[in-house]
């Protein structure tokens, strides 16, 4: 990984830790004239539950998925160190790793960095069950790089009581052209300081993020597909 990116990705989630910009945004098509990734806009979902069901053990997970084929079940927030930096994402029914996947793209325009919250619409209440600890797992790929080095900086991310936690692993970014997994297993409230996993904690929503820092204009395009997390409850 370039060792500028890796700074000022650590520099991003200090930007964030220091007080970050909620923007909600609505699911935006790309920009017409440039390369783009395969594209079919998927329908909307019905309604989902309100909260996840089903069991939850330390052999039997309750497991929020997501193979991005049936509508959008979404929602995106992000922090950027300047209003000319941009994200989009869609969910496409087709060109995932078999199947649907979401396609995000950053728009950089200015030299800056970008960090983006995406959020699944189920979320887990740990009255049901206090959490021991979490998997999680997606496939990722980076379309049509704008240079042979650009990375797509990538992670495990929820919500719990207004506040944000984020978890990478290893380089903490990618440059893959080809759906490869990526995974972070046996995560704890440990992991998380000030996050509450026991039966007294406020619902959690779960999802991931991504973020890009750049010197130069361009415009980085990646998706994600099969995103899962296993929640295991003691």
């Amino acid at each position: 990984m370039n060792p500028g990116l890796f700074a000022s990705l650590v520099c991003s989630v200090a930007v964030v830790a220091a007080g970050d910009v909620l923007c909600t945004l609505p699911v935006i098509d790309l920009r017409p004239g440039f390369p783009q990734a395969p594209h079919t806009p998927v329908p909307s979902p019905s309604t989902p539950p309100t909260t996840a069901t089903g069991a939850c053990t330390m052999t039997n997970p309750l497991v929020l998925s997501d193979d991005f084929s049936v509508g959008n079940q979404w929602t995106t927030a992000f922090t950027r160190t300047d209003p000319a930096l941009l994200n989009t994402a869609a969910n496409s029914a087709g060109g995932g790793n078999t199947g649907g996947y979401r396609r995000m793209e950053h728009h950089m325009s200015v030299p800056g960095t970008i960090f983006v919250y995406h959020s699944f619409s189920v979320p887990y209440d740990p009255s049901r069950g206090a959490i021991d600890h979490v998997n999680y797992s997606e496939d990722q790929i980076e379309f049509l790089p704008p240079s042979p080095r650009a990375a797509v900086g990538w992670g495990f991310f929820f919500e719990q009581g207004g506040n944000r936690y984020t978890k990478s692993v290893g380089d903490e970014a990618y440059t893959h052209s080809s759906w490869q997994p990526g995974s972070i297993q046996n995560l704890t409230a440990a992991d998380f300081p000030g996050a509450d996993f026991s039966v007294l904690g406020k619902p959690i929503t779960f999802g991931f993020f991504r973020a890009t820092t750049g010197g130069s204009a361009f415009i980085i395009t990646h998706g994600i597909d099969n995103w899962r997390v296993e929640i295991f409850c003691r």
